[in-house]
C-alpha cells in the first residue's frame, strides 16, 4: 500500500526542490517510510538508462530519509551520492544535497547510524582535495554527529589530510576536536594510498605537515616506517620520487637508519626504481662509513647492486668495495667474490 504522502515527494522530487523536500521527509513517521520504500526503488529505476540521472540529487536525499537499515542506505547513498547535474538548476547541487541528505540523516534513528558510518567508510575512493568528495563529507559529518573515533582506514585519513587539514591548522589545532591522538597515529596510513605523498609535498600540506613534524603532531617514526614499506610495494614513478622526497624530508638519523637497515637493503634490487635505489645506497653509505655495516651485509647489497643496470650506480657501489678492501683487508676475498 502506497503511502498517502508519497505524491507529495514524489512531486517535490520530480521538481528537485530540496529545500521542500527536506522537512516533507523530515515529518515521515515510520509508517509513512515504510509506505515509501517500494515507490521510491521504482521511481530510482525509472530513467531511460535504469536511472534517472537529472534525478540523483533528490532521491539520495530521499533515500537517506526513507530506507530501512544501513546496509541497503549505504549501497543507496554509493549509486546516488551528491553531483552537480546537468542541467543545473539552482538549489540542487552537490554540495546543498550533500547537507540535505547529512540533515535528514541527523533527524533519523542512532542506532543504525554507527553501521552505516561504517559501510560508508568501506565505499570511500581516493579522491584529489579538488574532486567532489560528498560521500566521504557525509561520513566525516556523520562521525562529527554521533562523536565516534575515526576509522584506521588508508583511504579516509588521506581525506581527511586534504580535505581537512589546511581548515584545522588555520584555526591552530593539531586534528580533528577532541581526535587529536588517532590523526596523529593516523597520518601514516595516507602514505599507502598512490599519489598522497605528491599531495604531500604540495602547498599546503607541506607545510602543515614540516610544522606538525616539528610539534610532534605527527608520528614522524611510524611516518619513516610507512615511507620505506611503501617504497617496497614500489609503484608509478612519480609518487615513488613523491615518497623519497618525503623520507628526505623526515631526515632519518643515524640510529633510525642502523635499525632500519634490512628495510633499506630492501629496495635495492633490480626492479626498485632508480631514485629509490640512489636513497637507499646513500643511506647504507653512512653506516658502511661509520663501520656499522657488517661484511655479510655489503656482500648482501652487492648482490643487488651489480645486476642493475644504472653505471652511476654500479661505479659508486664498486668504488665502495674498492675503499672497504683497502681499509680492511681481512675481508678482500669477501669482497672479491661479491664483485
Amino acid at each position: 500500500m502506497t503511502s498517502p504522502v508519497w505524491p507529495g515527494i514524489e512531486s517535490l522530487i520530480q521538481a528537485r526542490d530540496l529545500g521542500g523536500l527536506v522537512p516533507a521527509l523530515v515529518a515521515l513517521d515510520d509508517n509513512d517510510r515504510q509506505a515509501c520504500v517500494r515507490p521510491l526503488r521504482e521511481l530510482s529505476r525509472s530513467g531511460e538508462f535504469g536511472t534517472p540521472f537529472h534525478l540523483v540529487n533528490p532521491l539520495g536525499v530521499a533515500g537517506a530519509a526513507i530506507l530501512p537499515d544501513a546496509r541497503a542506505l549505504a549501497a543507496w547513498l554509493r549509486r546516488f551520492q551528491p553531483q552537480d547535474p546537468w542541467p543545473r538548476r539552482v538549489g540542487d547541487d552537490g554540495a546543498t544535497a550533500t547537507r540535505a541528505v547529512i540533515e535528514v540523516l541527523a533527524r533519523r534513528d542512532a542506532s543504525y547510524l554507527p553501521t552505516l558510518f561504517a559501510l560508508l567508510v568501506e565505499r570511500l575512493r581516493p579522491q584529489g582535495p579538488f574532486e567532489g568528495a560528498h560521500l566521504y563529507e557525509i561520513a566525516e559529518a556523520l562521525r562529527e554527529h554521533l562523536d565516534l573515533a575515526p576509522p584506521a582506514d588508508s583511504t579516509y585519513v588521506a581525506l581527511w589530510i586534504l580535505r581537512d587539514w589546511p581548515g584545522w591548522a588555520a584555526r591552530g589545532t593539531s586534528g580533528p576536536p577532541g581526535h587529536e591522538q588517532e590523526f596523529r597515529d593516523g597520518v601514516p596510513l595516507a602514505i599507502d594510498q598512490e599519489g598522497m605523498a605528491q599531495w604531500l609535498a604540495e602547498e599546503p600540506w607541506r607545510s602543515h605537515l614540516e610544522a606538525a613534524i616539528g610539534r610532534g603532531d605527527v608520528d614522524r617514526v611510524a611516518l619513516l616506517d610507512a615511507c620505506l614499506a611503501r617504497l617496497q610495494r614500489g609503484g608509478r614513478a612519480m609518487d615513488t620520487q613523491a615518497v623519497v622526497a618525503l623520507h628526505d624530508v623526515l631526515g632519518p638519523t643515524f640510529d633510525e637508519v642502523a635499525e632500519r637497515r634490512r628495510d633499506y637493503l630492501a629496495l635495492l634490487p633490480p626492479g626498485c626504481r632508480s631514485p629509490v635505489v640512489v636513497m637507499a645506497q646513500r643511506e647504507l653509505r653512512r653506516l658502511h662509513e661509520a663501520g656499522v655495516l657488517t661484511v655479510d651485509e655489503l656482500v648482501e647489497q652487492s648482490r643487488s647492486m651489480l645486476l642493475r643496470t644504472e653505471k652511476k650506480v654500479m661505479r659508486d657501489h664498486l668504488a665502495l668495495l674498492r675503499a672497504h678492501a683497502l681499509a680492511v683487508p681481512g675481508d678482500v676475498d669477501a669482497v672479491v667474490e661479491a664483485a
